[in-house]
């Protein structure tokens, strides 16, 4: 089944590395779809 793979090849950004201003936007996004 795809799911069983679905993390194989995915590559985990470290937190230090991640952009500040695309992880605003995406909490903007992600507050609407979890309230």
């Amino acid at each position: 089944s795809p799911i069983d793979t679905a993390l194989d090849d995915a590559v985990i950004t470290a937190p230090e590395e991640h952009d500040p201003a695309l992880l605003a936007r995406l909490d903007a996004v992600a507050g609407r779809l979890f309230v």
